[in-house]
């Protein structure tokens, strides 16, 4: 029997996410639907059916996504999975393009991702557009280049005080960060502020702190504690979430996390490549950094996506795009960015630049450079030089990055 792909109804919404879980070979609990029915749309679930059977899942997540210069709309990709019993009959590649041509129909211009395995998603036309850092520091190991007193004022919230003070923050960071996401209130609630216990695995309860600076809240931290006592306190602070909406803001929220008491040693996974710390401490080893995937992003739209940016200098190049997955992209663009709004059209004049849409979903936000990908045998030079001209033209002051998996 043929398998059939289709958008679900409200009522098979729990069949959806049960099936997206056994394909994780994740436990499904009664709390973990509810949740995630109040942030999904059954309109843009899209389930595999073999027969009355549902042997396949994927969604889009309704996104407004940060970029250079301003924000997009975008698909954020979500819950794909396919039941071991129906693996390898193009049942994935057939819910990912539901997934684009759902994109495309509501005009959005990329798509982004986290990926469990990365391999599969570049096949999609994907390309790693942000990277992240995972630190793992023993605390009384490092040692401050400025060590000036902490001149914030920090203070638990309540939980009615975080869904006030840490959105107000969030969205005064969020436009400016390219790979930062519009949060709704529901999405606090029911994603980044989650606290269930089978979330802990372990651990203590979400902390939630503010740090207020001349008397303003201006940054925050998410961590938990790992208790671990062998005589002397032996703790590990997770850091989930710390952002600062001002350098000296950030400066004092990652301060403050490496002074809580008790704790040996401080983790996270989210730092963009670029962060403060790096430069902060005397020996920038002992911060236990490495490099790992963060955003998958993947251009559905070339002229809505490149001609929605902003670039950091003025140019005009001939791009000549291989996109097998959708044909309209495909061919050769003009970006000229000598001018206040970017222009980006068809032109049959010869190209400068060879390249695939993947390549350009790892340049578009500024977190890979052309030189970078020439380097690794990605693209192609028609004109000589032209890979430094797409550097400065697609250049951002700072990394971009991702703070949560969706």
């Amino acid at each position: 029997m043929e398998i059939q792909i289709r958008a679900c109804s409200p009522e098979q919404m729990d069949r959806f996410i049960i099936t997206t879980e056994v394909a994780f070979g994740d436990d499904v609990r009664p709390e973990t639907l509810a949740r995630l029915k109040r942030v999904l749309e059954p309109e843009r679930c899209f389930a595999a059916w073999d027969g009355d059977d549902l042997v396949g899942a994927g969604a889009n997540y309704t996104f407004t996504l940060a970029i250079p210069g301003g924000s997009i709309p975008a698909a954020g990709v979500t819950m794909i999975g396919v039941l071991p019993t129906h693996r390898r009959r193009g049942i994935l590649t057939k819910i990912m393009d539901a997934l684009t041509e759902d994109a495309v129909a509501r005009g959005e211009h990329v798509a982004i991702l986290w990926a469990s395995e990365s391999g599969i998603y570049q096949r999609f036309g994907y390309g790693l557009a942000t990277k992240q850092l995972h630190l793992e520091a023993e605390k009384k190991a490092l040692v401050w280049l400025d060590d000036k007193p902490m001149r914030s004022r920090g203070r638990f919230l309540s939980e009615d005080e975080t869904f006030k003070t840490l959105p107000e923050i969030y969205d005064r960071i969020q436009p400016g960060t390219p790979g930062f996401y519009v949060r709704t209130p529901e999405w606090w609630r029911s994603h980044r502020i989650l606290d269930e216990e089978h979330h802990r695995e372990g651990k203590g309860p979400m902390h939630r702190v503010a740090l207020e600076l001349d008397g303003r809240a201006e940054a925050y931290a998410l961590y938990r504690s790992e208790h671990v006592w062998n005589d002397v306190p032996r703790n590990k602070l997770h850091v989930i979430e710390a952002l600062g909406t001002t350098d000296e803001a950030t400066r004092e929220i990652w301060k403050y996390l490496f002074t809580v008491d008790l704790v040996e040693t401080v983790t996270t996974w989210w730092l963009p490549i670029d962060h403060p710390l790096l430069l902060m401490v005397a020996e920038p080893p002992r911060l236990g950094l490495k490099v790992m995937n963060d955003l998958w992003l993947r251009i559905i739209d070339v002229e809505g996506a490149i001609g929605a940016r902003s670039y950091a200098a003025e140019d005009s190049i001939v791009l000549d795009i291989a996109d097998p997955g959708r044909p309209a992209n495909a061919g050769r663009w003009r970006v000229d960015s000598n001018g206040s709004t970017p222009m980006v059209a068809r032109t049959e004049d010869a190209a400068d630049l060879q390249l695939s849409i993947a390549d350009l979903g790892a340049l578009y936000l500024g977190g890979s450079t052309m030189t970078q990908l020439l380097a690794a045998g990605r693209g192609r030079e028609l004109t000589p030089g032209v890979a430094a001209r797409v550097d400065a033209l697609f250049l951002t002051p700072r990394a971009p990055y991702c703070t949560e998996i969706f």
